[in-house]
């Protein structure tokens, strides 16, 4: 019995985390990688690419590999925003993308001037207003 991706339980499966780069995505996925996941900070020491963004350009150039955020921080940003492109992202690959969600970085909440103290109020808001978002129904939402 197929588990909830498709794939026979216990397949062993292999993934890497790296910073987004399209040829590079479509050469590990000849090489039999089973997911590509790109890091989502706002603001990190190291370059990274904004994530959303990064994973439509592996999109590009990949037709197979499961693209996934690790993790999105989702209290920088307005949820229709990530929403929206998180389901354009995922009707045009098929349906390979994942989006994991989190948030803790304190420099990250400075550069978007979103105090750090909200973040777990923000994040417990925004995930199931996602989920009713993805539902393509007429959605109204109270709260900040």
């Amino acid at each position: 019995m197929p588990g909830d991706d498709g794939a026979p339980p216990g397949e062993l499966r292999f993934g890497i985390l790296f910073n987004g780069d399209p040829r590079r995505a479509a050469r590990l996925e000849r090489w039999g990688l089973d997911s590509l996941w790109v890091g989502g900070h706002i603001a990190a020491a190291n370059r990274t690419a904004e994530a959303l963004t990064a994973l439509a350009r592996m999109s590009a150039t990949t037709e197979r590999v499961l693209l996934g955020t690790s993790v999105l921080l989702l209290p920088l940003y307005p949820p229709a925003i990530v929403a929206k492109a998180a389901a354009d992202l995922d009707r045009v690959t098929g349906g390979r993308v994942i989006v994991s969600v989190g948030g803790e970085s304190p420099q990250e909440y400075r550069a978007c001037q979103v105090p750090r103290e909200t973040r777990g109020r923000r994040l417990d808001e925004a995930i199931p207003l996602l989920r009713r978002l993805w539902t393509a129904q007429p959605v109204t939402h109270e709260g900040r």
